[in-house]
Parts: structure tokens; C-alpha cells; sequence
């Protein structure tokens, strides 16, 4: 959520949203974003469900994805690897 809300600042080329907590906070951020947005959860997260997570990603402008992880909590605990393959492969991360 502070992503969506700090890019108007940064300008970054896309965002990574990683366990958006859903139940808690909503995606209204999202909604005017203009870059690609990657969202991203895994199906344990006690802050995110995808009944409450689905209605407001369908509001969010293209272009925009989603991924969940199996078997992963709000912390992505032993799960850190994959998140950043994933978010190396969907969004280019230019090494420095």
C-alpha cells in the first residue's frame, strides 16, 4: 500500500506489492496507478485473503498481475528466495 502511495513521489516504471494486507487496509492506492503493478501473497497470510483481495484487484488498472505462494505466511518464513525470484522475473531488477 505505501508503495502505491509513495510512487507519485519516486516516479518509479512498475511496483512490486508484496502481502497487501487486505483485511486490514484496501487497494484504493492502486486504483489511479498508471505502471505496471505486481501483487504478491502467499496462502497463509493471516492479513490477506483473496475473497476480500479479488473484488479490489479487479479495480486496479492494467496492467497489473498476481501471484501466490503455497504454503506461505504474511513473512514469506523460508520462502525469502522465491519471492525475490519472483520479483526478479517479473519486474527487471538492474543490478547496481
Amino acid at each position: 500500500i505505501l508503495a502505491a502511495m509513495i510512487s507519485e513521489d519516486c516516479k518509479p516504471n512498475s511496483i512490486v506489492a508484496i502481502s497487501p494486507p487486505v483485511v486490514r487496509v484496501g487497494l484504493d492506492p492502486f486504483y489511479n496507478c498508471t505502471m505496471p503493478t505486481h501483487f504478491i501473497a502467499g496462502d497463509s497470510d493471516f492479513v490477506f485473503t483473496r475473497t476480500i483481495f479479488d473484488p479490489m484487484f479487479d479495480k486496479v488498472p492494467e496492467s497489473k498481475s498476481y501471484t501466490e505462494i503455497c504454503d506461505t505466511d504474511h513473512f514469506f518464513r523460508k520462502k525469502e528466495e522465491k519471492l525475490y525470484l519472483i520479483c526478479k522475473a517479473k519486474f527487471y531488477m538492474k543490478q547496481s
